[in-house]
């Protein structure tokens, strides 16, 4: 004996239930995915706030290491000026005398033979603080004011 054979409209319907019931499957899937994405958004956006927060740090850091940094340009174009005037300060009394023979490199020494140098062939008297040699017969003389070097540049 046979089995006998659904009639077309039930397997029809059976395969509506089937399809209703893999939809059904699909969509918790996709709630399930969507719960996820959004969880993991959450923690996106937690990621992002913290980051701008980070950000708006570091920009107000920025702001007083810019400050600080105006700050010490200026000092140190200050402290430039008063090195640049300094240093013509103390060049002012100096001159170069050249031709002047001695066969000694001891400081007072030089300092002697500078003075009786001076003396003998401009005949003035002058007051010495250093006495240099930058090569042979080459001297460098720091006077003591610039009185003293007017008086042996008008000579």
């Amino acid at each position: 004996m046979r089995t006998p054979t659904k009639p077309k409209h039930e397997d029809k319907l059976d395969s509506i239930l089937t399809m209703i019931k893999n939809m059904s499957v699909d969509q918790k899937d996709i709630k399930t995915d969507e719960q996820k994405i959004r969880e993991e958004q959450k923690l996106f956006n937690e990621q992002v706030m913290k980051l701008q927060k980070e950000n708006e740090n570091f920009k107000k850091e920025n702001v007083v290491i810019r400050e600080e940094n105006r700050k010490i340009k200026e000092e140190l174009q200050s402290i430039r000026i008063s090195m640049d005037s300094l240093e013509k300060e103390r060049k002012k009394n100096n001159i170069v005398i050249t031709g002047l023979d001695t066969d000694t490199k001891e400081p007072q020494q030089l300092i002697a033979t500078t003075k009786s140098f001076i003396r003998d062939n401009l005949e003035i008297e002058v007051e010495i603080k250093k006495a240099l040699e930058l090569k042979e017969k080459v001297w460098l003389i720091e006077l003591g004011n610039e009185e003293c070097k007017n008086k042996m540049m008008q000579n």
